[in-house]
């Protein structure tokens, strides 16, 4: 094995092991496979109406009218609620991190958490998150991990991040006032 990776393994390894938990585990959305195998991507460049677009490098839609907009929504909330592979997701359960970011709005790591009894505070992103979810999550640890939804939850619809629009919205609540020119 190559010494870079050699050392890149065991620096990972130790922080992992380290007892206050030292290691973040992002999980990116190429782990949004459902049961039949079929990517979030390929469904979605599927799943909208004609008379909507589906803009897959930022896998954002630019929706027609109110109907495309609730079909849309409706049937990727659904297939959200059953993606994950089982066996990956066990797997992840077992490596004690203390803070684990879902870039997708699944909840299927929560489950097999809840399916084997370990602990954990879960928590999403959206505007109003920081005052729902300030007082009662825990500081992430080894004994109870934090599952963070960073582009929301398929339980909060209002949280989903499905446009352009509520990108930019949500980016502008992130940025401090004034960090960016008027003119901007």
């Amino acid at each position: 094995m190559n010494t870079e990776f050699e050392n890149t393994y065991k620096t990972i390894a130790r922080q992992i092991a380290s007892p206050i938990g030292q290691c973040v585990l992002i999980l990116g959305p190429e782990l949004a496979v459902d049961k039949e195998g079929i990517g979030y991507k390929t469904f979605f460049r599927k799943l909208v109406p004609p008379t909507s677009k589906y803009f897959d490098a930022e896998n954002l839609f630019l929706f027609n009218d109110k109907s495309d907009t609730h079909y849309v929504m409706n049937n990727v909330i659904d297939y959200y609620g059953k993606v994950g592979d089982p066996s990956l997701l066990e797997m992840v359960s077992r490596i004690p991190f203390p803070l684990i970011i879902n870039v997708c709005p699944d909840l299927a790591l929560n489950k097999v958490f809840e399916k084997k009894g370990i602990p954990y505070s879960e928590a999403y992103f959206a505007i109003e998150s920081k005052v729902k979810f300030d007082p009662i999550i825990s500081i992430p640890s080894k004994e109870k991990p934090v599952i963070y939804n960073i582009f929301g939850s398929i339980n909060v619809e209002q949280s989903l991040i499905f446009t352009h629009k509520k990108l930019y919205e949500t980016i502008e609540y992130l940025l401090p006032k004034k960090s960016l020119p008027d003119n901007i």
